[in-house]
Formats: structure tokens, C-alpha cells, sequence
């Protein structure tokens, strides 16, 4: 008869208080005395990673023992736990009303601190007084260790010293999955030094091959550790592999043979030295670790690391072998249970955010999450219950290469010929179609190439910054370049829209006839700061010529760049909080662009450049001058055909668009398009379409109308039946 596996689940212990406070201010002391208030309580640490886990593993032959309440109440002076001190409140909230919206959740409004307990006494286990016989010991142990105090030496961990023995280490000794946070300069840690030294030593001792290490980007950070937030998923993970191998700061976990770095619900990254490749990136596809925060902005919860904890034991604790047979028959099997518990662990981090907490009711009592937490079954998409993240998984075959060339997600998955494929497919059907992509969406613009994503994100959170900087009174300036046509104001304007920005004003420097026309633009910017906006100013062709003068209008920018100041005449003149984007006319790059400084010596090129605080260089539907049609750009004209055609209301049964192959294989496969994207979208726009109809080789206009626009011989070519 089989025994019934035995689940031990240990570690720090904290209350999580959270007042669900009165939702107007108190203006009086007698006020005070009606706006009514509720204490509630979640059962935090190792209490709720107890429940996580008897959630993920339920109706499975599996006994979990753990860390529960003893009490109904919890008292604020309870030495045995660390206590946090939170708001509550149902968000989001209409911004005239302030009454909860249709979908709203219960979340944690505001973190107010937090008090730790320094002598921290042991809470008891579910197991204590259990006599474990050699052989007989469980068959996983999950720890949260959040450095409070639970590993020091004395501390609670001694129920589990056994851990530390090396005669257990030649037995049946069971998995161990710890929850690790990192401090800089830490106390003693008494549990991970033993596992430490054991693991350094040898990593093919039973305890390396046993053990599974979890941790977060943001602990790494707090140590030391330079990792980029949400630019890429690409330089995301290659920042933390670069870490590991030569931070001395993150010594302690480097010589960890299975470690999982989360970046909380968008992904994490697996380092498992017993599979090949070591290094596995799963991430939401359309989120960054920057960008889901920003979009999941309505309110925080608690538990996240808990929850991919969870997930990911609910995994190991169905794995078949034996753990005794660690060293033969683990590698790959192994390595994708610890996937999937990732994959399932980013599904159920996100559940947390969406379901948000259970209706706290108006008594003082606790709270918990939603029991459809760790649920298995993803359920349909409804306005109550977002759908499911699409979760992407790549390997990083060679860190030191992927530095080196920039490595592309899209480009490790796709060559030409696949992504060929793909790209009919994301005609059809959006991207939806690609698969395993980091795809990033700012409201209506959509790349998937990821110098341009880095470049998009970085201006980004650089105009996200200097709204939330009330302080900063001087414009930001940041620059846009791209050929002529491919869309470089759109997509700024677009990053600007994701921030809340709406007021945009714009001005052509080639439409200018004096410095004059200049100072009456910067009064329009002027007036629009003074009204309250934060405008997005656009200054088109800034690199234009002015009286015959190469880059002429670069050095009238330099003042209100660097001071925020504009003269006329003996006046001087404050801009105000705005956004300056300079989108370029001539240079198709910013090295272009930068390389004038050596050919026209007094046009103040560095200086001007000093002051920008950001650039990106947009990727158009044509290849460099030299080059052939690739991948990047076979997507990006996909997703642009996809969304011209797609505005006409061409579709068929299911949502897809209805284009015949030969008319696709034209608008992917012509060599130029003469102004860019806005060529391949005046050929939709000229083509005869309508509502319910289908896009086919007749409705292409004609040669005459394509010329404007491509070689029409080539174009053409490529739409026959080949």
C-alpha cells in the first residue's frame, strides 16, 4: 500500500491588518465619532502560504500539515508574529462620485508600515509532537523564509534541524522548496547556511538535487543587483543571468542548481543547471514587469510570492519518481513540472489581482483570498473575470551570445520561413496568433520587435516619472525618429495616450519662417500648461533648415530645454510641465542624427542631444537601405495590415479577417513601400472594400494608383498565384 505523501509547510508568521477605512475625510472631532471604520486581518506568511498550498493540492491523496490560526481573534500584540498595517477599500472608484465601480474589488489601498517582532517566539505547527522515523519523512517541505526571523539560529526553523543532518542527506530525504528573501547585510542565518554549505560543496549531493530556491527581481535589487524593471523580457532575464555569474552580491544564491527568480504575476525566471539549457524565461506575453504594474494600478494585494510558491509545490508534490532516485531520472521530467508550477503560479497571481479579496463583511473579522485562487480551470473571460495571461516560455540557450547580438525572443522562435507562417496567421486572426512573444501594446500601437519595445518603454517610464514629479516644472525632452511615413508621431502619441495624456499640440519647423513663429508656438504651450494640462508638444522636422541653415532651429530649443524659459524681446517667459518630442524629418535615426555634430560644427548638435532625456527610433514596414525583407519587419507590416484591414469590418466566421493569400503575400513580401507605413495604408485605403465583404486580388486598385506608392510590377508579382 502506498503511503499518503505528507506536505509540511513552515516559516515566517505575519498578520496582515487592514482597515476598511470611512471613505470621506473627517473635517471635525464630532464627525469622527460617525465615520464608521472596520479592523480586518489576513493571516499572512507561512498562515497563508499553509492555505495556498491546501488550496492548490485539494482533492489530491495528499496530507498537508502547516502553519494554521489557533485563535478566531489575533491580538496586535502577539509576540509570535510580525504584524502589517494596511487600508482597505473597494477599487476602482469613479473619479466624480468616488462610488466603487461596476468591477470593482476589495484591495489594499494603501501600505501604511510595518512592525517586526525582534525576539520572535515560535507559533506552532500542525505537526509538532509527529515522531518522523528514517524513511518515513515527508515527502516535501515548503518554507517561507522572509528573513524575519524564522531562520536565525534558535529559531523556529530548529523543529526542522533534521534538515541540516548529513546522515538525513544520504537517505530518502524530501523535497525542499524555500521562499527566500534576501538582505544585504544579513543576521545569521542559520538554515540557508547549512543548506548552503551543503549545495557549494557538492551540487549533485542529495540536497542540491532536492532543493528548489525562490526569489524575487525586487529582493535581488535590494541587494545589490542591477536589474532593468520592464523594458524587455529579453534584457530582463539576461540582466538577472549576468547578475547571478558575477555580482558578489548575490554569492548565496548563486551556487543554487534550481532557483526561480520571480518578477511577480508577469513571470519568472527558472535556472536549473541539470537541464539543457539551464535558463527558462516564462512571462505574461503582453505584459512587462513594469507595464502590469501600471495596468493593475487600481489597488495592491498581498501574497503574490506566496501564491507562485504554492503553485509550484502543488507540481512537485505530483512528481512520480522517488526522490531517492534524484540523480537518474530527474532532469527533464523534473524541469518541466517546475514549468508548468510557474505557468500555473502566473495564472494564479493574477486570479489574486482580479478576484482581489473576498467581501469583508462590516464586523471586524478576517479576510481571505477568493477559494478560485489556485483553481486548475482558467473559466471564460467576463467583465467580472478578465481572461486568463497567455503565458510565453523560452529557453536562453547562450546568456554570453544573447548579450552579444541583442537575442530576440521573437527571432529564437521564428526564422523567416516559420515566421512567414505566423505572419499570414496575424493577418487573419491579429496577434493573437503569435505564439511565446513578448508583444507590447501602448492603447493602439502594437510591436513586437524589442530594440523598438525597449525604446518605447524607456520613454515610457520616462514621461510616467515626470508626471508623478509634481516638482519638476521644466519640460522633458525626449526625440522620435523613422523614415517619412512610418508612423513616428502616432506611436508617441500612443505612449502618451497609455499615461493618461490627451492634449496634444503640434507644430512644423519646415512651416516656420523666423525664430518669431517660434515664440508664438512656445505662448500656445505656455497657455495650455497655465490652464492645468500637461501637454504633449510636438515639434515635427525639428532638424530642418532654417534661412538656409542646416539644423538651424537647434539652438533656440537650448534654453527652454534646459531652463524651461523662452525670451521675447526683454521678457522672459516660464514654459511650464510639458512634454517636448522632437520627431525628426531628415535624419532616419538617432546615430544619423548624431552624426552631424562633425559635419555642420556650429549647429549645436551635442548641446542639443545633452538635453534630450530619451529617444526611439521607430521601426517602419521597410527594410534598412541594402537589406532584404526579415522578420521584424514581415511582423510589423502583419499587425499594420491586420488593424487597416481590420478598420474596414472585413471578417469572416470567428473574427478572422477575409484576405486572399495572394493579396497578403503582396503587402508582406513587396521590397519598398515609397512613404512607409503610410503607403501600405493608402493602398487599403484605395482599395475597393466594404463592411462584410473580402479582400481578394480584384479589389486591389490599380497599377496607375499603385505606383504612388510601390513598384506596382513588384507588388503585383507577388499577388499572383505563385
Amino acid at each position: 500500500m502506498t503511503k499518503k505523501p505528507v506536505i509540511l509547510v513552515d516559516g515566517d508568521t505575519t498578520i496582515d491588518w487592514a482597515v476598511r477605512r470611512a471613505q470621506e475625510g473627517i473635517l471635525t472631532s464630532e464627525e469622527r465619532l460617525t465615520a464608521e471604520c472596520t479592523a480586518h486581518w489576513l493571516w499572512g506568511g507561512a498562515f497563508l502560504l499553509t492555505d495556498l498550498v491546501s488550496q492548490a493540492l485539494q482533492g489530491r491523496n495528499v496530507s498537508v500539515l502547516g502553519i494554521t490560526p489557533k485563535e478566531k481573534y489575533p491580538a496586535p500584540d502577539d509576540k509570535r508574529v510580525h504584524h502589517s498595517f494596511n487600508t482597505l477599500d473597494k477599487l476602482p472608484r469613479d473619479a466624480k462620485t468616488r462610488e466603487p465601480q461596476k468591477n470593482a474589488k476589495w484591495r489594499v489601498s494603501t501600505f501604511v508600515g510595518f512592525h517586526r517582532e525582534r525576539e520572535i517566539e515560535a507559533y506552532p505547527s500542525d505537526w509538532e509532537g509527529l515522531k518522523w522515523r528514517r524513511g518515513r519523512e515527508p515527502h516535501l517541505i515548503v518554507i517561507n523564509d522572509s528573513a524575519l526571523g524564522f531562520s536565525r539560529a534558535n529559531g523556529p526553523w530548529e523543529r526542522i534541524r533534521w534538515l541540516a543532518d548529513e546522515k538525513v542527506q544520504q537517505g530518502e530525504a524530501p523535497w525542499v522548496l524555500m521562499n527566500l528573501r534576501l538582505r544585504r547585510i544579513p543576521e545569521v542565518d542559520t538554515l540557508w547556511d547549512s543548506i548552503y554549505r551543503q549545495i557549494r560543496l557538492d551540487k549533485n549531493s542529495p540536497m542540491a538535487r532536492r532543493l528548489i530556491a525562490l526569489t524575487t527581481a525586487d529582493s535581488l535589487r535590494d541587494i545589490g543587483a542591477e536589474i532593468s524593471r520592464g523594458l524587455s523580457w529579453e534584457k530582463s532575464a539576461l540582466d538577472v543571468i549576468r547578475e547571478l555569474q558575477r555580482n558578489p552580491e548575490l554569492e548565496r544564491v548563486r551556487d543554487c542548481p534550481r532557483l526561480i527568480v520571480s518578477f511577480g504575476p508577469p513571470g519568472a525566471l527558472l535556472v536549473d543547471i541539470y537541464n539543457d539549457p539551464p535558463y527558462e524565461l516564462l512571462f505574461d506575453t503582453e505584459h512587462t514587469e513594469g507595464s502590469w504594474d501600471r495596468d493593475h494600478s487600481d489597488g495592491r494585494m498581498f501574497g503574490y510570492s506566496q501564491t507562485l510558491t504554492a503553485a509550484v509545490a502543488s507540481r512537485i508534490a505530483s512528481f512520480q519518481p522517488s526522490p531517492a532516485r534524484a540523480a537518474t531520472d530527474l532532469t527533464a521530467n523534473f524541469h518541466g513540472k517546475l514549468c508548468d508550477g510557474i505557468r500555473h503560479g502566473i495564472k494564479c497571481m493574477h486570479r489574486v489581482f482580479d478576484h482581489g479579496f473576498a467581501d469583508p463583511v462590516d464586523t471586524p473579522s478576517a479576510i481571505q483570498f477568493e477559494r478560485a485562487c489556485m483553481d486548475e480551470g482558467v473559466g471564460a473571460k467576463s467583465a467580472d473575470k478578465p481572461a486568463a495571461p497567455r503565458v510565453g516560455q523560452s529557453p536562453i540557450r547562450d546568456p554570453l551570445r544573447a548579450h552579444a547580438k541583442n537575442w530576440s525572443i521573437l527571432e529564437e522562435i521564428y526564422d523567416l520561413r516559420r515566421g512567414l507562417d505566423t505572419a499570414v496567421a496575424v493577418v487573419h486572426g491579429g496577434k493573437e496568433a503569435l505564439r511565446n512573444v513578448p508583444i507590447g501594446k501602448f492603447e493602439e500601437y502594437i510591436s513586437v520587435d524589442r530594440k523598438e519595445l525597449e525604446a518605447l518603454r524607456s520613454i515610457q517610464n520616462l514621461i510616467a516619472a515626470y508626471l508623478d514629479d509634481k516638482h519638476k516644472s521644466k519640460p522633458r525632452s525626449i526625440a522620435v525618429f523613422g523614415a517619412p511615413g512610418d508612423g513616428k508621431s502616432y506611436a508617441v502619441t500612443q505612449v502618451a495616450k497609455s499615461l493618461g495624456l490627451k492634449e496634444r499640440l503640434t507644430f512644423n519647423l519646415s512651416q516656420f519662417e523666423s525664430p518669431d513663429n517660434l515664440i508664438g508656438a512656445l505662448h500656445q504651450v505656455r497657455d495650455s500648461c497655465l490652464a492645468g494640462d500637461v501637454p504633449l508638444v510636438f515639434w515635427d522636422e525639428f532638424d530642418a533648415t532654417l534661412g538656409g541653415t542646416d539644423l538651424g532651429w537647434l539652438r533656440f530649443f537650448l534654453a527652454p530645454m534646459q531652463d524651461g524659459k523662452f525670451q521675447e524681446d526683454q521678457v522672459t517667459h516660464h514654459v511650464g510641465r510639458c512634454i517636448f518630442v522632437f520627431a525628426g524629418g531628415i535624419s532616419k535615426n538617432y546615430t544619423e542624427f548624431l552624426g552631424k555634430a562633425n559635419v555642420f560644427d556650429s549647429a549645436k548638435v551635442t548641446d542639443f542631444a545633452s538635453r534630450l532625456r530619451g529617444y526611439v527610433d521607430v521601426l517602419g514596414v521597410n527594410p534598412p537601405p541594402g537589406s532584404v525583407v526579415d522578420l521584424r519587419v514581415l511582423m510589423r507590416r502583419a499587425i499594420l495590415l491586420n488593424e487597416f484591414v481590420g478598420r474596414v469590418g472585413i471578417k469572416k466566421e470567428g473574427g478572422r479577417l477575409d484576405i486572399d493569400q495572394e493579396v497578403i503575400n503582396a503587402f508582406l513580401s513587396v521590397p519598398n513601400y515609397q512613404n512607409g507605413t503610410r503607403s501600405m495604408e493608402a493602398i487599403v485605403d484605395m482599395s475597393r472594400l466594404h463592411k462584410g465583404g473580402r479582400f481578394s486580388r480584384s479589389s486591389l486598385p490599380p497599377s496607375t494608383q499603385l505606383e504612388l506608392h510601390v513598384d506596382p510590377s513588384e507588388f503585383l508579382h507577388f499577388s499572383s498565384d505563385q
